[in-house]
């Protein structure tokens, strides 16, 4: 639930749909009835990374590592339980010493509950924002004390009674900062694509279908193109390449692109694998990195095979990963 890997959290501020939260977390305890009844009043998540805002990034690393925890309190009769937020320091924290209460974390939670698999999980708290860490027995945190009340989890107070609770929580956009999406210091030359008088090279396409573009601005944009254009011989005024065996679309998508930063919003499955594909060959390594976080979210039982083939030929570990994750999740609702 989030993202556990590393390579992953690099999506989420270009998937992120809500135009205040970056990036959640859900923790899942199932059967929180015996975690309730017998054990420790105490239970933390595992590790789990959120991503830096990437306008803070130079200052506070890619990513911050934390564990969720619940605390039951009020002694013996367990009436309320808090929910924390702990601080782990990284790598990039400790060799730069910065202090965990540092942190520019803005967040709050939320509790969801259900009480068999065929029903949906029901919120049964929120708390404020908040932006703050202090240290407390648990390390470096952010807790809401008492953040709900378990009579509010166990229906007429049965306490016995099967419970799966989910913590989830919520990271806020402290700044929508589009320069990740596009090439660091982009800018866009939409008006000089397909052009006739700013371009020299005519790629043509079955159907009779051409595209027009400058030489030397796709070869500043890519390697592939700088190769290609510079073994090709100029006899005209024009550069005429034949695209044999290439999608006139795809191409056509990745060229504007690289003019634009631009890319059609929604695009079906397989027209995002023909782009990634075409992509991935001409080394346009922003748009690699784009399309690949697009495409995970439609990993599914019915595509892992193709997905994961194509993360190991294309050494693309947001696709293996996302692929891993989906396999691990798949069997722990089977083997629970």
């Amino acid at each position: 639930m989030g993202y556990e890997f590393l390579n992953d959290i690099s999506c989420a501020e270009l998937n992120s749909q809500n135009k205040e939260i970056l990036y959640s977390y859900d923790w899942i305890i199932k059967n929180f009835q015996d975690f309730y009844q017998v054990s420790p009043s105490f239970i933390k998540s595992d590790r789990f990374y959120s991503p830096v805002p990437s306008h803070l990034q130079h200052k506070q690393g890619n990513y911050f590592e934390w564990r969720l925890y619940i605390n039951l309190v009020d002694g013996y009769i367990r009436s309320h339980l808090s929910i924390g937020l702990t601080a782990i320091q990284t790598d990039f924290e400790n060799k730069n010493i910065i202090d965990l209460k540092e942190r520019s974390a803005d967040h709050y939670f939320e509790l969801f509950v259900k009480y068999n698999r065929a029903e949906k999980y029901t919120p049964v708290g929120k708390s404020q924002r908040l932006n703050s860490f202090s240290t407390n027995k648990h390390g470096v945190s952010s807790e809401v004390s008492k953040f709900n009340e378990t009579a509010k989890i166990f229906p007429g107070d049965h306490k016995t009674i099967k419970a799966d609770l989910m913590v989830r929580v919520n990271f806020y956009k402290i700044e929508n900062n589009l320069a990740f999406i596009s090439p660091s210091n982009f800018i866009p030359y939409e008006q000089y694509f397909d052009d006739d008088v700013f371009s020299d090279i005519i790629f043509t396409f079955s159907g009779n279908s051409t595209i027009k573009a400058s030489s030397m601005y796709l070869a500043t944009k890519s390697s592939h193109f700088k190769r290609l254009l510079k073994d090709t011989r100029k006899d005209t005024s024009k550069i005429v390449i034949k695209m044999d065996g290439v999608a006139y679309d795809s191409f056509y998508r990745l060229l504007y692109y690289i003019y634009t930063g631009k890319l059609d919003e929604n695009l079906s499955f397989e027209e995002l694998l023909d782009l990634y594909n075409e992509t991935s060959s001409r080394e346009i390594h922003d748009l690699k990195q784009l399309l690949s976080c697009r495409i995970i979210d439609f990993v599914d039982d019915n595509n892992l095979d193709i997905l994961f083939t194509l993360a190991l030929r294309t050494k693309n570990n947001v696709l293996k990963n996302a692929v891993l994750k989906f396999s691990a999740i798949g069997y722990t609702e089977i083997e629970s």
